[in-house]
């Protein structure tokens, strides 16, 4: 569990963001405001990121502003469900809860109805 209060999926990202400007930190300066525009974009991101553990802890004070989707993924290894507006970047992910291995809704086996209840 992370202390900074982001799902281990957000920290990856964010994890990626420091890497990034490590990264970036490294090249050589082509233009006077390369550091200072690097620096404003991650910075961009990383405040996202922080807006989602607001979202989650004071959701009065920093309310979600887009619908509830309906869950199109769902972890075989734990059963977490996952919604996303563009289901197939998620293919090939791994759970934000336990790692496991997510896979469309569409790929599970449908649930089939007890015997004689198709009359009802």
């Amino acid at each position: 569990m992370r202390k900074d209060g982001l799902t281990e999926h957000e920290g990856r990202v964010m994890d990626a963001l420091q890497a990034a400007w490590n990264e970036f930190a490294k090249l050589e300066i082509t233009h006077t405001s390369d550091m200072t525009d690097f620096t404003n974009g991650i910075h961009q991101c990383q405040q996202i990121l922080g807006m989602r553990v607001l979202q989650r802890d004071y959701p009065e004070g920093y309310p979600i502003k887009v619908k509830k989707l309906k869950p199109t993924h769902k972890c075989i290894d734990c059963g977490y469900t996952i919604s996303h507006n563009k289901p197939w970047i998620i293919d090939g992910l791994r759970c934000n809860k336990c790692s496991g291995t997510v896979v469309p809704l569409s790929m599970l086996p449908k649930k089939s109805s007890p015997p004689g209840s198709e009359n009802k």
